[in-house]
């Protein structure tokens, strides 16, 4: 599994907290909002990372489809 930068946590952390929050997904623009950031290209080239690295799983065509994995959950556990 690989090790994420600082900045993939805090984008992580962001995506669970923004779940756990509202009982569903974030959208890009939340992600954004959360991260003090305007770009959402800049939060969908971080998800993508994280897609790759099997944090997190992304439901093509579908509005809100992040999906924290077990292996997300888990690291979430690990972050301070």
């Amino acid at each position: 599994m690989n090790e994420l930068t600082i900045t993939q946590c805090e984008y992580l952390k962001a995506i669970i907290k923004l779940t756990q929050r509202h009982g569903m997904a974030p959208s890009l623009r939340e992600i954004a909002k959360e991260m003090n950031i305007a770009s959402t290209n800049a939060v969908a080239e971080v998800i993508r990372r994280l897609v790759r690295y099997g944090f997190i799983k992304q439901r093509k065509g579908v509005a809100r489809g992040l999906i924290v994995t077990p292996a997300g959950w888990e690291w979430k556990k690990r972050l301070p």
